[in-house]
């Protein structure tokens, strides 16, 4: 259902118990003219909207998931304050006031002018417009330099949710819990920006402060079941340690995504031409694996991507980048790499060429 010239009550929400936030970009007390908005009936769906002000992204919640958007909300209003530049900001939340859009919530996300206000950092890309990591990959083939500028944006932007930060502005460690290729989007140039943060957990030590989280087994399965860790697909995490578990987690789903993203690198190739891009798994499940079968498959097998057209062979590059994945998803969590320690890895072999 379309809704035209409504207005958006963007004032803050409150949680009881939570101290308020001021957003650092502009004044979320304000009210925004919406010109158009798609209300959207499944929570990840979202639709570029055009304001007054500036061009924003709006992700749309219907009164059933009003719990997923106070969630989200919450993650997002940790991370807005830091306005890391692979991660995205939230500018706002609020609720129709009134006809079709009565009850909705919604979530104001970043989406970047042409021309910056001049509160805002001036290395921050413009806007998405080549869409998700999944559409952009679909799409286009990449060179070395491309294909490294969003595998070391996107481990950066997850290096930054793990990272407890306590000087100057607070943020706890945060699990994603749902990496996958729709969850990224892919800027103007070509670098990468987490999204989709309804599933994510903050983690202080071994404890949660999700409420949503208290049960082990909405820990266990959580996530997008093709880009599910051995342990999360077995149901065997360490529960004494979940931060290092979840981030465990999330660094597996890391290397599958990295995989995605240099299975299209022409350069990596002796004809310098990348195949077409698949999902993961999709040449050994289909476009639908049950739990079960990815439990046979990951867990059981031990199974990992594999190349689908061969990498120039021996070349240091592609054996050592070919180590980086591996040691991304690892069967043992505990021999991952971290998110930091990926990042460093893929940063000295982006210096080199195919």
């Amino acid at each position: 259902m379309n809704s035209t010239d409504h207005e958006l009550d963007l004032k803050q929400t409150s949680l009881k118990g939570e101290q308020k936030r001021a957003y650092n970009l502009f004044d979320v007390g304000m009210q925004i003219r919406v010109l158009y908005i798609k209300v959207m009936q499944r929570v990840h769906d979202t639709k570029d909207v055009n304001t007054k002000q500036m061009n924003v992204f709006i992700k749309s919640f219907p009164p059933p998931l009003k719990e997923l958007y106070r969630h989200e909300w919450r993650i997002l209003s940790l991370l807005a304050p830091l306005q890391h530049k692979n991660i995205i900001c939230l500018l706002a939340a609020g609720s129709g006031t009134g006809g079709s859009l009565e009850d909705h919530q919604f979530l104001v996300l970043q989406h970047y002018p042409e021309h910056y206000p001049k509160h805002y950092p001036k290395h921050y890309p413009k806007h998405y417009p080549k869409g998700s990591l999944r559409n952009y990959l679909t799409n286009h083939a990449s060179d070395w330099t491309t294909a490294c500028r969003m595998a070391i944006s996107l481990t950066r932007g997850l290096a930054f949710l793990h990272t407890y930060i306590s000087e100057d502005t607070y943020k706890p460690v945060i699990a994603h819990r749902d990496l996958n290729s729709d969850n990224v989007l892919v800027t103007e140039d070509s670098s990468c920006i987490i999204s989709d943060f309804g599933l994510s957990v903050v983690l202080e030590g071994c404890r949660t402060k999700n409420k949503n989280t208290q049960d082990p087994t909405m820990i266990f399965m959580a996530g997008t079941l093709r880009y599910m860790s051995p342990e999360m697909l077995d149901g065997f995490l360490n529960l004494k340690s979940m931060e290092r578990a979840l981030t465990q987690a999330d660094m597996y789903s890391l290397g599958l995504l990295l995989w995605e993203i240099f299975i299209r690198c022409n350069d990596l190739y002796e004809d310098r031409q990348a195949p077409d891009y698949q999902l993961v798994f999709l040449k050994e499940l289909g476009p639908n694996p049950t739990l079960d079968e990815l439990r046979l498959l990951v867990v059981e097998n031990k199974g990992r991507p594999q190349h689908s057209k061969p990498w120039r062979k021996n070349t240091q590059l592609s054996m050592a980048l070919w180590e980086t994945l591996e040691d991304c998803w690892d069967p043992d969590s505990e021999a991952r790499l971290t998110a930091q320690c990926a990042e460093w890895r893929l940063y000295n072999l982006s210096s080199a060429h195919p």
